[in-house]
C-alpha cells in the first residue's frame, strides 16, 4: 500500500463522535502498509486492504496465510486478481460455493489442463436442464459454443435429471456426437463398443477344449426374463450365477462378461463344427459302405439271371 495518507500516523486512531458527542469505536486504523476498516485483532498480511469482520473481510493484494471459512464471509485476492492465494497448500474454502444459481444466470469454471481447458459450466440455451464437464470447449449463457483449442477435438459430460450422457466433438467442433447415455433402464452404447483383446495386453494363456465348451453350453439354462429396474423390456440369456458355476468366468458370479459370453459362445460353434465334421465322416462311410452293398447285391442278382 506504501505510506500511510499525509496527515496521519500509522498507528493513528480515528475515534469519531456520532451523536452529540458520543464517542464511538475505532472504525478506520493504519497498520504499517494495511487499511483496517472494521477489523480489530485480524492480523498482520502485508499489503492489504481488510473490510469488515463482522460483515464481510476483503483482503485484497495481499496474502491470507489459512483456510477461507465461509462463516467469517472471508474474500481473499492476490496482485493477479486471482482468488484464494495462500503461501502453501492453495486456499481451502469451508463451506458452500455458488456459482450462477438464478434463473439464466449461467456461468463457467475453467481449469489449465495442457494445450487447452477444462471447463464445468451450464447453458441451459445450448443444452437444457443440466450441468456440463468437458475439454477445449463450453458453451456460455447465451448457448454459444465457444472451442479453445481449433486444433485439437472436444468432449463433454453431461449430469441431468436421472441420468448422464457422454459427448464426443471432432476437431473444432461442438462435443454433440453422443456415444454412452446412462439411465434408470441401464447404459445404452452408441457406436462400436470395444473390449481390449491385444495379445501384448493378455497372459497366462491356457488351451480350451472346444467340445468341452459345446457340453457345457448344451447344460446352461436359457430363460426370458426382464430387469427388476426396467420390468417393461425382455431379454434372452443365462443367470450369471449358472454361467460362472459352468466356465468359472468372469470377476464374480452376479455379471457375465459380454468378452466371456461371447468367446464362450465361438467355442462352442467350434465344438460344434467338430461334431458336424465328425457326423459328416461316419455318413460318408456308411454311404460308401452302402455303395459296396448295393454293387453287391447287383452283381448277385444278375448271376442269378443268367444261369440256365
Amino acid at each position: 500500500m506504501g505510506s500511510a495518507p499525509h496527515g496521519f500516523s500509522p498507528q493513528q486512531d480515528w475515534n469519531q463522535t456520532r451523536h452529540h458527542g458520543e464517542r464511538s469505536r475505532p472504525r478506520c486504523e493504519f497498520a504499517g502498509n494495511n487499511i483496517d476498516i472494521g477489523n480489530a485483532g485480524f492480523g498482520n498480511e502485508s499489503d492489504t486492504i481488510r473490510i469488515g469482520t463482522t460483515q464481510t473481510k476483503a483482503v485484497v493484494q495481499g496474502i491470507y496465510g489459512g483456510n477461507i471459512v465461509s462463516s467469517s464471509g472471508l474474500v481473499c485476492v492476490n496482485p493477479s486478481g486471482l482468488l484464494g492465494t495462500v503461501p502453501a497448500g492453495g486456499a481451502v474454502l469451508g463451506g458452500n460455493l455458488q456459482i450462477g444459481t438464478g434463473a439464466g444466470d449461467y456461468r463457467q469454471v475453467r481449469l489449465g489442463g495442457g494445450n487447452s481447458s477444462g471447463f464445468l459450466y451450464g447453458s441451459f440455451p445450448a443444452f437444457s436442464d443440466g450441468i456440463h464437464l468437458g475439454y477445449n470447449y463450453y458453451a456460455d449463457e447465451g448457448g454459444a459454443g465457444h472451442v479453445i483449442n481449433s486444433g485439437g477435438g472436444t468432449s463433454r459430460i453431461t449430469v441431468g435429471y436421472g441420468g448422464v450422457e457422454v459427448y464426443a466433438g471432432g476437431v473444432n467442433a461442438a462435443p454433440n456426437t453422443l456415444r454412452i447415455a446412462v439411465t434408470t433402464a441401464g447404459v445404452s452404447v452408441y457406436g462400436t463398443f470395444n473390449n481390449l483383446s491385444d495379445c501384448a495386453a493378455k497372459q497366462d494363456f491356457t488351451p480350451v477344449s472346444s467340445a468341452e465348451m459345446l457340453k457345457k453350453v448344451l447344460r446352461l439354462p436359457i430363460s426370458e426374463w426382464s430387469y427388476k429396474t426396467d420390468a417393461t423390456s425382455r431379454h434372452v440369456g443365462p443367470i450369471a450365477q449358472d454361467f460362472y458355476s459352468l466356465f468359472n468366468l468372469g470377476t464374480d458370479d452376479r455379471h457375465i462378461a459380454p468378452i466371456d459370453e461371447g468367446g464362450v459362445a465361438l467355442a462352442a460353434i467350434q465344438g460344434l463344427h467338430e461334431k458336424l465334421v465328425e457326423k459328416n465322416g461316419e455318413i460318408a462311410e456308411l454311404k460308401q459302405r452302402l455303395e459296396r452293398l448295393e454293387q453287391l447285391i447287383d452283381r448277385t442278382n444278375r448271376h442269378d439271371h443268367e444261369e440256365p
